[in-house]
């Protein structure tokens, strides 16, 4: 994590995302600009991304998927529709710009989107096909707007969200029954171990108004992989605790349910102290949606970002929030710190506006910021109400 910090203390904004974008741009009468190296490196990255296109008359297709496993499906279907369509990924242009280094992929995000950005433009100019990752949420407008541009678009998407402007959804032309394209074949099973009931307990996530992890969970009681404090030699518990087997889903059926999970080792921590500070990486959906499939995707999304910094985890929980009459549940990623380091969570947590972190030993929740200072802190940054700090 003092990788992550010195990016930190170097970025004005005191976000890690942003921290290529503030080393590459300049305040220009009050507007953030990229110097005139990094935009002509960018113009490269477009050409190169989308690479050689030749102008016709025929009608551009652009493909949205919502998330990395659904982009195997949606590269099948533009092998079956017969056209080229190359892929426009903030994900994948992280790994090309030349500061990268696997670790610091989130300090690179915000130059990321922004390319991304330039690279649809572009592609929408030429009248080039492209396939794109979208957010299910954002699936409904990017479509309308799309359609508009002359597109036929085309959804590939494991969750709900709205295809009524798109020309077709997994395969299936809007408005019309024809059978769907083949899914792409599923992995095998694990064989199923059994496992005593209530072995993996309750602990809080990120939450509603930035405030962190919540009380009334129970993580720091569950048994299953007990890990030691980072450094303190402790021998790790290893019983059985294979992804197939945890009962991530489970714990947060129930609103105020949630888990910490170590995505490196597959173990469910109970020691240390947990705070969310990347709201960029949360997902919200329907509780009654929660799936262990789902869980699993979401970890497997997010790889690049937990990648080799073993402090990272994911983090579920079940909101009292609601939408259409549903509770909602958030996956998150989370840091585990050891307890000995209360002192830097709590800077860090202030300088992100967490309202509590959570102590994964004792099963309590420990203040970082007052309501009030909480509710300055979100006028301070335009941050809404009902809005996770950043």
């Amino acid at each position: 994590m003092q990788r992550f910090q010195d990016l930190i203390k170097s970025t004005s904004s005191g976000k890690l995302r942003d921290w290529s974008y503030h080393r590459h741009s300049r305040i220009t009468d009050g507007v953030r600009v990229f110097t005139p190296e990094r935009e002509a490196f960018h113009a490269d990255l477009v050409k190169s991304i989308l690479g050689e296109h030749k102008p016709h008359d025929q009608k551009p297709n652009a493909v949205l998927f919502v998330n990395r496993h659904c982009e195997q499906v949606a590269s099948k279907l533009v092998d079956q529709m017969g056209f080229t369509a190359p892929v426009v990924s903030a994900d994948k242009i992280k790994s090309m710009l030349p500061e990268y280094r696997q670790w610091n992929g989130e300090a690179l995000q915000t130059e990321a989107w922004i390319v991304e950005e330039l690279a649809v433009n572009q592609a929408v100019k030429d009248r080039q096909s492209f396939s794109r990752q979208c957010p299910a949420v954002a699936v409904g407008e990017l479509c309308k707007s799309l359609t508009g541009e002359g597109y036929a678009v085309h959804v590939v998407s494991d969750e709900p969200c709205d295809g009524s402007h798109a020309d077709s959804v997994n395969g299936v032309l809007v408005g019309e029954e024809i059978e769907p394209d083949p899914e792409v074949d599923e992995p095998e099973e694990e064989p199923v171990v059994d496992e005593p009931e209530d072995l993996v307990k309750n602990c809080g996530a990120n939450g509603p108004d930035g405030k962190g992890f919540q009380k009334g969970n129970s993580c720091a009681s569950g048994q299953i992989g007990k890990v030691g404090k980072s450094g303190s030699g402790k021998e790790k518990d290893k019983r059985s605790t294979t992804e197939s087997t945890l009962d991530l889903d489970g714990s947060i059926k129930s609103p105020g349910g949630g888990f910490t999970y170590d995505p490196h080792n597959k173990l469910v921590p109970t020691e240390g102290l947990c705070l969310s500070i990347f709201p960029e990486h949360s997902k919200i959906i329907p509780a009654s949606q929660v799936s262990l499939e789902g869980i699993l995707e979401y970890v497997d999304d997010k790889a690049d970002f937990w990648g080799e910094d073993s402090a990272i985890h994911v983090g579920g929980w079940h909101s009292s929030d609601e939408k259409d009459g549903e509770t909602l549940a958030y996956l998150d990623m989370v840091v585990l710190f050891d307890e000995s380091k209360m002192q830097e969570v709590l800077e860090l947590g202030r300088k992100h506006g967490q309202r509590a972190g959570y102590n994964l030993r004792t099963g309590e929740e420990f203040e970082i910021l007052t309501e009030q200072e909480h509710d300055e802190y979100n006028r301070k940054h335009g941050i809404g109400k009902n809005n996770s700090a950043s």
